[in-house]
């Protein structure tokens, strides 16, 4: 059947069919009309993997499931989690209700039995955040041995017109994705944010080419600089060449340094909304009762 019936059985749409397809997930044969086939067992592997991302499944965790490896494994480790997450549900439950019957919130204890799952969050988001500004960081570095090495045999080398377009296009899309992933966080109340691998691997490959492009402009910058002041003969047009090279030298440089440093900002525990620190709210009452006794 074509992925219209596919469809109809299933209740998935075709966004999702294929996106399971181009992961792996599924494999439907291809016609010789250039149409895919979904048979009967593909049909029922489609209802399984909807019923486990119905259960919260990622689709790493159906892959493995259906693989056929240890699932028992898999189920315990779904039900740890669903069984933290029903804990804390419960402690909000409870907190909402003594809030409904009338308790005081200044005096109500909501840090002790919500920060710290917020908080152990909070840091494995950063650690993964800083794994990948690391990663980054190597990438610049190896980038940049690899051009001085270059620089040292060939310095004239320059870049054509079209690839520094391609690399400022690309700096400026980057900038207005993430402002963009930023602001919609934000609109719901996300504060810190984990970067996703197919967002991470674009990003880092983005960067490379950054690193790649900036560090051959710097480069070549700082021998053509050398070159005119070798030759300075003291008119304006060879104090305007210098000039323009430094300024332009100056412009690479920071956007190098930039793509360095940007990816460590998301590593920062400033830029989540809880820091470590906790207030004794539930001591208050004790020590006012104490006061008043």
């Amino acid at each position: 059947m074509k992925i219209k019936e596919a469809e109809e059985r299933t209740g998935l749409t075709r966004k999702a069919i294929r996106y399971y397809e181009e992961n792996g997930l599924i494999h439907p044969t291809q016609k010789e009309n250039g149409y895919k086939d979904y048979d009967s067992a593909t049909i029922q592997r489609l209802l399984i993997i909807k019923k486990l991302r119905l259960l919260d499944f990622s689709v790493t965790e159906v892959r493995l499931y259906l693989s056929g490896g240890a699932p028992s494994s898999i189920l315990e480790e779904k039900i740890q989690c669903k069984q933290k997450e029903l804990s804390r549900t419960r402690q909000s439950l409870r907190l909402l209700q003594k809030l409904k019957n009338g308790a005081d919130l200044a005096h109500l204890d909501v840090e002790g039995p919500l920060l710290g799952d917020t908080l152990d969050r909070t840091q494995r988001i950063l650690s993964g955040n800083l794994l990948f500004a690391l990663a980054n960081l190597c990438s610049f570095l190896v980038i940049t041995g690899i051009l001085i090495f270059q620089v040292t045999h060939s310095p004239a080398f320059t870049l054509p017109p079209p690839v520094l377009f391609l690399q400022c296009f690309l700096t400026v899309v980057l900038g207005l994705w993430k402002t963009r992933l930023k602001s919609k966080a934000l609109e719901r109340g996300v504060f810190l944010r984990m970067i996703m691998p197919a967002e991470a691997a674009m990003m880092f490959l983005l960067c490379a080419f950054t690193f790649a492009v900036a560090g051959q402009m710097v480069l070549s910058r700082i021998w053509l600089i050398h070159r005119a002041l070798a030759q300075m003969d003291g008119s304006p047009s060879m104090t305007a060449v210098i000039l323009l090279q430094g300024l332009c030298l100056l412009l690479y440089a920071a956007l190098d340094l930039t793509m360095v440093v940007l990816p460590f900002t998301s590593a920062m525990r400033t830029q989540a909304e809880f820091t470590t620190g906790r207030q004794p709210t539930s001591r208050q009452p004790r020590l006012q009762d104490r006061t008043q006794r």
